[in-house]
């Protein structure tokens, strides 16, 4: 199939145009859904939410992707604390979710993973990270890999099996 989009490049444009009108639709419904989400909520914090498609093991996935501030409660202190949320499902990994906090230079990150061995290759490979932080001038307050699904995660999961429209009038 890939051989015959090469051979033919209007119908490989066509297909990629498809794709990313695919993709745009996407980020706009995920826009929309996450804003009335927020505000049913009470959360005006959330600032971007997003579904990045991605191949793995030649298969399509989603990364679903969201970014939030809140001003700094300290009176003190100015700026402020950003998080990111990331969440997606491999097979083979299971469905991991990943919380990351930075309030300027001080970083806290935390791993849920639904499969044991999946939390263990993480662990395993932490030092490499904070090593890299650590190199880019970032002090890491914590680094955590749990198993389970976090309750605000299930939740969600829960409303995205709903979906944008609600069919029960």
């Amino acid at each position: 199939n890939q051989l015959l989009q090469l051979a033919n490049p209007s119908v490989f444009q066509q297909n990629l145009i498809e794709q990313l009108e695919s993709v745009m639709s996407r980020m706009v419904a995920t826009q929309a859904a996450t804003k009335v989400t927020a505000r049913e909520q009470g959360d005006p914090n959330v600032n971007l939410a997003m579904e990045l498609p991605f191949k793995f093991q030649d298969k399509s996935q989603v990364l679903q992707l969201k970014f939030s501030s809140k001003d700094k409660e300290e009176e003190k202190s100015k700026g402020k604390i950003w998080t990111a949320n990331l969440a997606f499902e491999l097979q083979s990994l299971g469905a991991i979710r990943i919380y990351i906090s930075l309030d300027n230079k001080d970083i806290a990150m935390q791993f849920w993973t639904e499969k044991p061995s999946t939390q263990k290759i993480f662990t395993e490979n932490f030092h490499i990270l904070q090593d890299r932080l650590k190199l880019a001038g970032y002090h890491i307050n914590q680094m955590v890999a749990t198993i389970g699904i976090p309750e605000e995660a299930e939740e969600e999961r829960k409303q995205n099996k709903k979906g944008l429209i609600d069919e029960q009038v």
